[in-house]
């Protein structure tokens, strides 16, 4: 865990986590989307939609 922590705060994200007691544990790795204008490329609600 501390391994991908470094790696994504060094891309200029992080890693959150939430558990619950009995359901298991959910790892949330946030990273910047970036565009040559410098905007971003897909917005949260999109990636999550690709991923699922």
């Amino acid at each position: 865990m501390a391994i991908s922590r470094d790696i994504a705060e060094k891309h200029g994200g992080s890693i959150s986590v939430s558990s619950t007691v009995g359901m298991g544990s959910t790892f949330r790795v946030t990273l910047p989307s970036i565009c040559d204008q410098g905007t971003a490329k897909t917005s949260s609600t999109e990636l999550r939609e690709i991923l699922q």
